[in-house]
């Protein structure tokens, strides 16, 4: 499979919204953090990174975060990731909720097994199907506004 391949059929709106939403994280989002009583730091933010595991290409995420312990002199503590899943408009929950734990995995196995692995979909906040994601969804919920520029 070549990485073209892995677009989407809504890929230029795709694309317009995970622009802005990386600008969004970048000017506004967190930087520092506290994970059982460690602090943490954004180390990375970073558009389409590939998953290369074993030489094998498994995919890529939207937008990843890597986090690290925020002092040097702090204890090995493994680094912790964010993934975004961008979604401009829901067509299966089902679909989506089997995509971000087999991208939760397949994270772990990227970075190596031990570190923190969130993944969050960021969805339109006129979504229909919003609803029934916060129902079927364990985890957070981002929402962007698309005509305000934010996250939330």
């Amino acid at each position: 499979m070549t990485p073209s391949d892995y677009s989407n059929g809504n890929s230029l709106a795709h694309d317009r919204m995970q622009a802005d939403v990386l600008d969004w994280i970048r000017e506004h989002g967190e930087t520092q953090c506290s994970i059982k009583e460690i602090d943490y730091r954004r180390a990375a933010i970073g558009p389409e990174v590939p998953l290369n595991i074993k030489g094998v290409l498994r995919g890529f995420v939207d937008i990843l975060e890597r986090w690290e312990p925020a002092k040097l002199s702090a204890p090995k503590y493994p680094a912790h990731f964010r993934a975004y899943e961008i979604k401009p408009r829901l067509t299966t929950i089902g679909g989506l909720i089997r995509q971000m734990r087999a991208e939760e995995l397949l994270i772990e196995q990227w970075a190596g097994f031990g570190v923190r692995v969130v993944v969050v979909p960021v969805v339109m906040r006129d979504d229909p199907e919003l609803p029934l994601l916060r129902r079927l969804w364990s985890g957070g919920v981002f929402v962007w506004d698309a005509e305000a520029k934010t996250l939330s």
